[in-house]
């Protein structure tokens, strides 16, 4: 271990934490995809002929295990071990944004319209109510 171990260590650790935290979230929001909004699910733009719920498990996953992979390093590795799996980490950051962030994007808009859409339908519906009322 040289002189900046432990500095290399504690960003590692951070960066495992932070990398377990996404994982868990992207596998709880593939699952809420894949059971309850099966069409905005297909209205989401595939990756790899992939669901929208299926991407996110596939970088559940890896973040899962990347964060895996930078553990066992923190423990039997030396600092060029670290030093890699830190590489890894931004490699997969880089592609994980270049693919979900249109998928993200796509599905805030998607729920903003469809949010919007039944604040019209109900602000329809009243004001059908209250005319079928007067008249």
């Amino acid at each position: 271990m040289g002189k900046n171990s432990s500095l290399l260590i504690i960003i590692s650790v951070l960066l495992n934490i932070f990398i377990v935290i996404l994982s868990l979230g992207f596998c709880v929001k593939s699952a809420q995809l894949y059971k309850e909004e099966t069409f905005v699910n297909l209205m989401l733009p595939k990756f790899l002929d992939m669901d929208a719920s299926d991407t996110l498990a596939v970088f559940g996953t890896v973040a899962f295990l990347l964060a895996l992979f930078g553990f066992l390093t923190m423990c039997f590795g030396d600092d060029y071990c670290i030093l890699f799996q830190l590489a890894l980490i931004w490699v997969f950051t880089c592609v994980a944004v270049i693919v979900l962030t249109p998928l993200i994007n796509d599905y805030v808009n998607i729920k903003r319209i469809s949010h919007k859409g039944a604040i019209d339908l109900a602000i329809n519906d009243l004001k059908n109510g209250w005319y079928n009322t007067v008249n």
